[in-house]
């Protein structure tokens, strides 16, 4: 029980550091998009590709679009979440970023503007 409550409460000051309502509705994946999400690849830093649904499988995770990995909006906003990363650690909550382009531009993007979560 102890345990359930620190989840809870780090739950809690990640969604507050996240400028996040403390409630999130959500409504049920149904299974068709489940099996559809299962056919999309997304590729990591290392070239190798895996669905994206692998990516929340085992633990919590924001992701992250960007319109482009040359975007400057999209870079403020790496490195805004980037500036977060600690406090979801702390949670287990882990951070991606996904956008168009090649694996080369992801990884100058990651350089560039030293995110330090998925790309």
């Amino acid at each position: 029980m102890k345990s359930n409550s620190r989840h809870r409460d780090s739950g809690s000051l990640l969604r507050r550091c996240l400028g996040l309502p403390e409630r999130i509705q959500s409504s049920e994946v149904g299974k068709d998009t489940e099996n559809l999400l299962d056919e999309v690849q997304v590729f990591g830093l290392n070239g190798k590709g895996i669905p994206i649904s692998d990516l929340w499988k085992d633990r919590k995770v924001v992701v992250a679009f960007a319109r482009h990995f040359g975007c400057v909006l999209c870079r403020k906003r790496a490195d805004y979440l980037a500036a977060k990363k600690d406090v979801m650690d702390v949670s287990n909550v882990g951070l991606v970023l996904i956008g168009p382009g090649s694996v080369d531009q992801a990884r100058a993007f990651a350089e560039q503007t030293k995110f330090q979560g998925g790309t």
